[in-house]
């Protein structure tokens, strides 16, 4: 796949509009983009994006909403993609930190 960046633009979107389940987003980029496709900085824009969309369905790793709200402002140009600001989403929502440095998902509006 050439252009990850529309790829993901499109793919959150399409979740965020509710086009998409967490379930279908998960198994569409599974299905599209190999484990080691995107190589490069783990903490880049298009890696986090990958990984958000590719664990949206698994509860330990769920991307809360808001994060997927960052990663689209961050691929439409609207902010700057940084880890922090990543960070910052999530925490905006009110989630906590777990033992394990994850955090407790929120699920998306009208997801099951």
């Amino acid at each position: 796949m050439a252009d990850h960046h529309s790829y993901f633009q499109n793919m959150i979107s399409r979740l965020l509009s509710g086009e998409l389940s967490r379930l279908d987003a998960a198994a569409a980029v599974s299905d599209s983009i190999g484990i080691d496709e995107i190589s490069g900085d783990r903490q880049s824009l298009i890696t986090n994006c990958e990984w958000a969309l590719r664990h949206a369905a698994l509860p330990a790793f769920e991307t809360t909403e808001q994060e997927f709200v960052y990663l689209l402002a961050c691929l439409q140009g609207e902010q700057t993609f940084s880890e922090s600001g990543r960070d910052a989403a999530i925490r905006s929502h009110g989630l906590q930190m777990r033992p394990n440095n994850s955090f407790k998902p929120k699920p998306l509006r009208g997801s099951a």
